[in-house]
């Protein structure tokens, strides 16, 4: 499957078979995490990153810029894994800023949750990195925006912060 995804973005190099391309990369890239194969993880995540870079440059569209979240979420929780967590770091570091980007622009209450869920990993890290103050300002931000998404979507937001809040008073 990788490989005629391979070969159709190389030929036709349109958006949506280059993005066919980051999804067999990222399916790979989560057999290679389950598999415990923390190299070939960051590797196919990698390779999905860049192009999915090459579509935010070339698209400018918030889907493109959505979809680079994804790919740097997969890269900080396989850099995570892998007990990387500088690498894990830089990507969520990333997702951050571009979460950020997409919620100031759109307001949309996905992109607010967006924004909330690169919160939460930033968090999550940095409690594992021990780096309390770090977390305490992620989690503070959070709860704050996690108490503008709509109704329907606040109960799993607040959820996931009081988890972290109680890991962090655990630590």
């Amino acid at each position: 499957m990788i490989a005629r995804h391979r070969a159709s973005a190389d030929l036709l190099k349109t958006p949506e078979s280059l993005r066919d391309l980051t999804v067999s990369l990222d399916n790979v890239g989560g057999a290679a995490r389950v598999a415990g194969d923390h190299a070939e993880a960051a590797k196919a995540y990698g390779e999905s990153l860049e192009v999915r870079r090459e579509l935010v440059d070339r698209l400018k569209t918030p889907e493109s810029s959505r979809d680079l979240l994804v790919s740097l979420n997969h890269l900080g929780r396989a850099a995570r894994a892998a007990g990387d967590h500088g690498a894990a770091a830089k990507a969520y570091g990333e997702m951050l800023a571009v979460s950020r980007d997409l919620a100031d622009r759109l307001q949309t209450p996905r992109s607010l949750r967006d924004l909330c869920a690169s919160l939460h990993s930033g968090c999550s890290l940095s409690i594992e990195m021990s780096d309390h103050e770090r977390a305490e300002e992620f989690l503070d931000e959070g709860e704050a925006l996690a108490r503008k998404l709509p109704e329907f979507m606040r109960p799993e937001a607040d959820q996931a912060f009081a988890r972290l809040r109680q890991r962090l008073h655990w630590n």
